[in-house]
């Protein structure tokens, strides 16, 4: 059973965090490969997304480097 994340701010498993990127936010919750739904905005914290997330904070950048381009997320909530 995986519980909500914590409340010091920082992304862990269990975390559902807003990112700003292009202009737009997003929310993404982080869980285990197996409940991760991306349409409903559950992904693994094992995922490319999720893996640049984790252990940051409100505040903090995390960049997806992709094949061709890099995509630079905001943090602007963690709870």
């Amino acid at each position: 059973i995986i519980e909500e994340g914590s409340d010091d701010g920082i992304v862990k498993l269990g975390s559902t965090v807003v990112v700003e990127t292009n202009g737009k936010d997003f929310t993404f919750t982080l869980l285990g490969p197996h409940e991760s739904e991306p349409a409903k905005g559950i992904i693994s914290y094992k995922s490319p997304l999720g893996r640049i997330l984790m252990d940051k904070q409100a505040g903090d950048k995390a960049i997806l480097k992709l094949k061709d381009r890099e995509v630079e997320y905001l943090i602007k909530n963690v709870k």
